[in-house]
């Protein structure tokens, strides 16, 4: 029997979906999949994520943690709360429900996973915040702020970068889509990233920014406009050595 949406790879994906495309649906995990209707009616990438934060919710609706997955007795996990195989929650760490955990995943020491699915081999390091987000696999993160965003596989994260989801004034996050700012319905939308993509340390990803596949945005980077596949991005800087104060 083919995946539900395997049918669908024969359709064109609307250019307004982007970074959404073909490699990053069939490579959503079976139990988020959405059924070939439900992929039919979308239009825009932020109602991926709205759909599938809340196929989790229902999905996730009790505890269960695998007897192969490590849980230290320092962590806090409230449920409802699904750790599979291999995974490590390490002490310190909070685990909010609904969750998933995949397999061989590790949820760092002082992290905070609310409301999100992670997917396998990912690693969710010391000092990261991930919040109402969802992670495909082989993703890593390192003292990060993730809020209320949908990435694809082999996404990295270097120390420090975040993806903003909140406006100053509080109104509802814009994307642009065909060089129009479309309204988002969304008080709280941070970033679609696509696969294969790194920022560097210290990296800001503004809300609604749409980030494409095979990236990278440097250090100290401030994103405010939306980054096409195949694109690196960094900041140019003076610097002047003067002498000892």
């Amino acid at each position: 029997m083919p995946k539900p949406g395997e049918n669908l790879k024969t359709l064109e994906i609307p250019k307004s979906m982007w970074p959404i495309d073909w490699d990053l649906i069939i490579n959503l995990p079976e139990i988020l999949l959405p059924g070939d209707e439900e992929l039919i009616n979308l239009k825009h990438p932020w109602e991926l994520l709205v759909l599938l934060r809340n196929k989790l919710s229902d999905l996730i609706y009790e505890n269960r943690v695998s007897q192969l997955a490590e849980v230290s007795d320092k962590a806090c996990v409230e449920g409802p709360v699904w750790i599979e195989d291999g995974a490590r929650i390490l002490p310190f760490a909070v685990v909010i429900g609904p969750c998933f955990i995949g397999k061989n995943t590790l949820v760092g020491n002082h992290t905070q996973v609310r409301g999100s699915f992670v997917g396998n081999d990912s690693m969710i390091g010391a000092g990261t915040e991930f919040i109402r987000s969802i992670c495909l696999d082989r993703c890593t993160f390192h003292r990060n702020y993730v809020g209320d965003s949908l990435l694809g596989e082999n996404v990295n994260m270097g120390g420090d970068s975040a993806l903003a989801n909140l406006r100053l004034d509080r109104t509802q996050v814009q994307s642009i889509i065909d060089g129009q700012h479309i309204d988002t319905g969304l008080i709280k939308f941070g970033s679609i990233i696509g696969n294969n993509t790194d920022l560097a340390g210290k990296a800001v990803v503004m809300p609604g920014i749409k980030i494409g596949s095979n990236c990278l945005v440097g250090p100290g980077v401030i994103l405010f406009k939306d980054l096409p596949n195949n694109s690196k991005i960094r900041v140019l800087q003076e610097q002047q050595i003067t002498g000892i104060v």
